[in-house]
């Protein structure tokens, strides 16, 4: 599986498949950045917290007689609110983790490292994007190749900034 995500208390997982998709080490820090922006900025939490606003709002606006196909539309509605919400948070977190490696040794455009591997040659549908939990790979490869044009930043060199060798030699230990 190619994810990591922070849990509502800052811990934060990632698994062996992403691991093992990244090439270097400031790839993997973008995304480690990015979980730490998640958790900062307190997304899961405010998502929560917005899902049972809008909960209690449903019943208060439908009442106690609201039949299945209102709570089933209400519930649609709200989703795809959340989704937007969820796509913003995503985008946040991706500047966020932009700047935070800004002051470090690793390359502080290294995630979009991971969005070029994860990307497809599809084109994406207005659906496909209405209905992610995510933005589209190639919107968040934009935002972070706008960041780097904007920045001072150096670019992205072989040895000094990226440790593509020393984060083979960690991918042997897996």
């Amino acid at each position: 599986t190619i994810n990591a995500f922070c849990t509502p208390g800052g811990y934060i997982y990632v698994y062996t498949g992403l691991l093992k998709k990244l090439d270097n080490e400031a790839a993997l820090a973008g995304v480690l950045g990015h979980e730490i922006a998640h958790a900062e900025n307190r997304h899961s939490t405010q998502r929560m917290t917005k899902q049972y606003g809008a909960s209690v709002l449903t019943n208060v606006v439908l009442g106690n007689e609201a039949g299945q196909l209102e709570q089933l539309g209400a519930n649609l509605l709200t989703g795809v609110a959340l989704l937007k919400n969820s796509r913003d948070d995503e985008l946040e977190a991706d500047e966020d983790s932009f700047h935070y490696l800004e002051s470090t040794k690793w390359y502080p455009g290294g995630i979009k490292f991971f969005f070029e591997k994860i990307m497809t040659n599809k084109s994406s549908s207005i659906f496909q994007e209405l209905l992610s939990t995510h933005p589209m790979p190639q919107d968040r490869l934009d935002q972070i190749n706008k960041l780097i044009k904007e920045s001072n930043t150096t670019g992205a060199t072989k040895g000094d900034n990226l440790f593509r060798a020393r984060y083979q030699e960690f991918l042997k230990s897996l």
